[in-house]
């Protein structure tokens, strides 16, 4: 079956080449130009024939069987450093069935051969959500890194940075940027620079663990996961998107993350809220910038939980991101936090004595003009000023 991989189309349709353009810049036009042969030549060595064609944001994906029966996915990325972190992290998880399988690798030529999970259906595609004790055995088995040696892989801060410098370009889009202030993205960059600089839960971290590269493996395999974008850091961060995968409030947030933790040794629940809420501007902008010319529009829980990424403080009675316990226990934080026009220094209330008012000075958060009050940039958008701005009711979350 060589002739559809020399067909243009089947090798690097349009779309799936202006993708791969706009994530790596013109300097991957020469390896667009040069893909038929690379695919020709992972084919005569690794005895393939290909049947279909598929698109990542940064990769060609094929489809096929080696030896005319195993099915098998080639995977070639034009970021070599891409190819080798992954096999590094495949070969880390090879004793657990919940990481595909790495049948064979070239990193200098960004290839990659993997076993393909069968049924595979994406767990996305589910009308509901696996149970959480599905969840729970991906997450264990990615805990469990077989004594590899990891130290290869950038660490997680590196990540952080990538991550959050592309979601602050892609929130510079006209239309993106009329529903995310640059601010929200600074003040989610700081709090996961903060949780990054932690020494907690430090391990081998897939990177990557949305439900789109989560598949069925089947009863005997469970949960599989793919694409990593590896790194060593705070593993917590693998449960953020399972945490908040078609969550619509603050009060299933908690509970997905009381049960979940529950049954993961080691992932602590205050952590993985503060994560939730230091990457929801991430969710918000990639949504918004791949949607840009369909009209998308932000769901309103995920924004208000992007808006509420303040830097984390801490006073009598008062914990605005519930601690490091290992259970989500009630929350409050301001709804609104007001600079009264006389000067008077900011007010929230605190959570322990609903009377008392307690003083707090944020340092290096800019004051926008609202009405007669100022209000601080770091507010939630859409929350309304008050008359008297002397207190703040606090808002359960």
């Amino acid at each position: 079956m060589l002739w559809p991989m020399l067909d243009p189309e089947f090798v690097l349709d349009a779309d799936a080449r202006e993708r791969l353009l706009d994530r790596f810049g013109p300097d991957a036009e020469p390896w667009c130009d040069g893909l038929a042969g690379l695919v020709a030549a992972c084919c005569r060595r690794w005895g393939l024939e290909l049947d279909e064609a598929l698109s990542g944001g940064t990769s060609r994906v094929f489809l096929g069987r080696q030896d005319g029966a195993r099915p098998v996915v080639l995977k070639l990325t034009p970021d070599r450093s891409i190819a080798e972190s992954e096999a590094i992290a495949l070969r880390a998880w090879a004793r657990t069935p919940h990481a595909v399988d790495l049948l064979g690798s070239d990193p200098e030529a960004g290839a990659l051969l993997l076993d393909r999970v069968t049924p595979g259906t994406k767990v996305a595609a589910w009308p509901g959500l696996p149970p959480f004790e599905d969840f729970a055995g991906l997450l264990a088995g990615l805990r469990d890194a077989g004594g590899q040696d990891v130290a290869a892989l950038r660490s997680s801060a590196e990540g952080v940075e990538f991550i959050y410098g592309l979601i602050a370009r892609r929130a510079r889009d006209p239309y993106v940027s009329r529903f995310v202030p640059p601010d929200m993205v600074a003040r989610g960059r700081a709090l996961a620079r903060e949780l990054t600089a932690g020494t907690g839960d430090y391990g081998l971290v897939h990177g990557d663990l949305h439900l789109f590269n989560i598949l069925d493996g089947g009863p005997a395999r469970g949960l599989v996961a793919i694409d990593p974008r590896p790194s060593c850091g705070d593993r917590t961060w693998d449960a953020i998107d399972i945490a908040l995968a078609r969550v619509t409030s603050a009060g299933e947030l908690d509970d997905r993350i009381s049960r979940i933790t529950a049954l993961v040794p080691g992932l602590n629940a205050g952590r993985l809220r503060q994560w939730c809420q230091a990457t929801a501007v991430i969710s918000v902008v990639q949504r918004l910038f791949r949607y840009r010319h369909d009209g998308a529009v932000p769901g309103k829980f995920l924004l208000d939980l992007a808006a509420s990424a303040y830097k984390r403080l801490k006073g009598p009675g008062l914990d605005l991101y519930g601690g490091s316990d290992s259970r989500v226990s009630p929350v409050w934080r301001p709804s609104l936090v007001l600079f009264p026009a006389t000067g008077r220094r900011p007010c929230i209330q605190s959570a322990a004595q609903p009377r008392q008012l307690v003083f707090i000075q944020l340092a290096g958060v800019p004051a926008r003009p609202f009405g007669g009050e100022r209000r601080l940039a770091a507010d939630p958008p859409g929350a309304p000023p008050t008359g008297t701005p002397t207190s703040c009711s606090p808002t359960r979350t």
